[in-house]
């Protein structure tokens, strides 16, 4: 009787365990595959970035240089 205790006791423990481990450990595991995903999509997010960036700068100047009269309310 004492053995099916304490192999219950053990189930429970472990069961204990892996819950903590898929609790914890998962959204640690999800994070280290996404940051070493973004190492490997940076070097291509750098050569994009500074064109979408000109253009976007481009746009806010077209924008703010267009004079109010031409604002066409509906």
């Amino acid at each position: 009787m004492d053995s099916l205790l304490a192999f219950e006791r053990w189930v429970l423990h472990v069961k204990w365990v892996l819950s903590y481990l898929s609790f914890f450990y998962l959204p640690l595991h999800f994070f280290f595959y996404f940051f070493f995903f973004l190492d490997l999509v940076r070097p291509f997010l750098d050569l994009v970035r500074p064109h979408f960036l000109f253009f976007v700068f481009i746009f806010r100047i077209v924008i703010n240089s267009t004079p109010e009269c031409f604002d066409v309310e509906l």
